[in-house]
C-alpha cells in the first residue's frame, strides 16, 4: 500500500535551521510490493530521492514497512493520502475495478490469502 505524509512540525521560530534547510517543506512516501519496500523523499515539489530495500520474505518487508511509517510519524509527519491495494491495481493495470472487486480485494480475507501465496506458503504445484 502505497502511503505519502509531508511535514507537519511547525518550525521554531529561534531556529535558523529551519529558514534556511527549508526543513517544513519535506515530503516522504512509502510502498510495498511483496518483499520489496520503497520510499522516496525531499522536498515538495520536486522528484525527490528514492530507495528501494528488498528483503528475504513478504513478511519481514511488513515488518520493516511498518516501523519506518511509526519512525517517520514519530518524526513530525502526517499521512496525507494512502493508496488502496484496489488503486494500486487499478493504477498498474490501467483499468477501474467493478466495485464488488474493489470491495473483496479490501477484505482481511484477500490480504491474508495475498500475503500466503506470496510468501511462499502456497507452492507453483
Amino acid at each position: 500500500m502505497k502511503q505519502y505524509f509531508e511535514y507537519q512540525r511547525e518550525a521554531d521560530a529561534n531556529t535558523e535551521e529551519n529558514f534556511s534547510s527549508g526543513s517544513a517543506n519535506k515530503f516522504w512516501e512509502i510502498d510495498s510490493d511483496y518483499d520489496v519496500v520503497i520510499t522516496r523523499s525531499g522536498e515538495i515539489g520536486q522528484p525527490g530521492k528514492t530507495a528501494r530495500e528488498n528483503f528475504d520474505t513478504a513478511s519481514d518487508a511488513k515488518e520493516h514497512y511498518n516501523n519506518l511509517v511509526a519512525e517517520m510519524k514519530d518524526s513530525g509527519y502526517a499521512l496525507i493520502k494512502s493508496e488502496s491495494f484496489a488503486e494500486k491495481i487499478e493504477s498498474w493495470a490501467g483499468i477501474k475495478l467493478p466495485k464488488r472487486y474493489r470491495d473483496f480485494i479490501e477484505t482481511e480475507e484477500y490480504k491474508k490469502y495475498n500475503d500466503l501465496y506470496f510468501s511462499g506458503y502456497y507452492g507453483d504445484d
